[in-house]
């Protein structure tokens, strides 16, 4: 609460820092300044001449303060994202289990799945393949096309459950397996494991986080994420090889593969026994069951891009680091922007955005908590 009693109209302070001693505010840089001038305007109204602050007008009681974390600024995503997940629904989507890698990019047709997954290359190889594209930061580069697809991926999950809330469609969770088939590796789903698989991951990932992070308040598959973001390629590879050898431990998850393997296919020859006959990989994927056809359809591609690229920009904009004792963010400059830029545009399909990344960059500063996180798409613990 700032006091104004003894402002008056017409005021002149020769600069920022005066006017913050009569205030009795502390004087702040950067972002936290921008935003506590921005504050200040729901007590008063100034004008600037260089340096000088005139105050213009004194309000009797503050202005509301609107929380863009709140869950007021929820509903204004929930719509736009449920008519185009509604209007980009066909027969093809009923009955086949696809992961969020085949939703994001293959059925939303939202991202480009070759971009996706060059984060899992080597640098050489990125800059072999997509060197093209001007990018060089690479850290960078792996940061942003991760926060875009953790972010496509809880707007799918969150879309798909206000849809079924609403009775516009029933969908249902299971698994994709990729195993050792007879003549050549082959995939088939299963949902008679989802709990077990669950217990599984949390467990070791539990004990990983025990061993490598106990001083950090890493709960659940949040080291997941963790591990993804990080230079720790070695602590990752060891998650995934002790994930998959549960797995393949499992009499339970074998039997849950092989009879999912003989529904397919009664006469088929191809089974696992977690051994020589092993499961590759495994992951979560989504089914639609059913869905009501007479949805009015709607296209609003383009502004499910700028939603997604606005989240993820302000994601970035939030990254701090620390040095020599005072934090920073490394991303928000015109620099990383520039970056950012190259990779929307192969990133995102069709894209026509009608915001610029530095006019969006800007609205952002303009409000941005030093702690902001938004809670509703910013849920990054999930593992992939």
């Amino acid at each position: 609460m700032i006091n104004t009693n003894a402002l008056k109209t017409n005021q002149t302070f020769k600069n920022y820092k005066e006017l913050c001693e009569y205030l009795d505010e502390p004087i702040k840089t950067g972002k936290s300044k921008q935003l506590q001038l921005k504050d200040w305007k729901r007590y008063f109204s100034y004008e600037k001449e260089g340096q000088k602050f005139i105050i213009t007008e004194i309000f009797d009681t503050p202005t509301e303060k609107i929380d863009k974390r709140t869950n007021g600024n929820r509903s204004k995503y929930v719509q736009p994202f449920m008519d185009y997940v509604m209007s980009t629904f066909n027969e093809k989507c009923i009955g086949e289990y696809y992961t969020i890698s085949n939703w994001s990019t293959t059925l939303l047709r939202l991202l480009d799945k070759d971009i996706c997954n060059s984060v899992y290359m080597e640098d050489q190889e990125i800059f072999d393949n997509y060197g093209k594209l001007g990018v060089t930061d690479l850290k960078l580069y792996r940061t942003y096309i991760s926060t875009v697809k953790s972010i496509t991926r809880n707007m799918i999950l969150k879309t798909f459950g206000w849809l079924e809330k609403r009775d516009y469609i029933k969908y249902q969770e299971g698994y994709k397996f990729y195993y050792q088939g007879e003549t050549y590796n082959k995939t088939v789903c299963t949902n008679e494991v989802n709990s077990l698989i669950d217990d599984i991951e949390r467990e070791i990932c539990q004990q990983l986080s025990d061993e490598h992070f106990k001083n950090k308040n890493i709960k659940g598959k949040q080291l997941v994420y963790v591990l993804q973001h990080s230079n720790n390629k070695k602590l990752l590879k060891t998650y995934m090889d002790m994930r998959m050898k549960a797995f393949n431990d499992s009499d339970t998850i074998c039997s849950a593969v092989n009879d999912a393997i003989w529904e397919k296919d009664i006469n088929s020859n191809d089974f696992v026994e977690g051994r020589e006959k092993c499961l590759l990989s495994v992951y979560k994927a989504f089914r639609i069951v059913n869905f009501d056809s007479s949805y009015e359809k709607v296209n609003n591609k383009q502004e499910i891009i700028d939603i997604i690229q606005e989240l993820a920009l302000r994601h970035m904009m939030n990254i701090k680091y620390k040095r020599y004792g005072k934090e920073y963010c490394p991303y928000d400059n015109e620099f990383s922007l520039d970056e950012i830029r190259k990779i929307n545009n192969a990133l995102f399909k069709d894209s026509e955005p009608k915001v610029t990344l530095l006019d969006m960059a800007g609205e952002i500063l303009d409000e941005l908590c030093e702690d902001y996180d938004n809670p509703f798409f910013m849920d990054l613990s999930f593992a992939s």
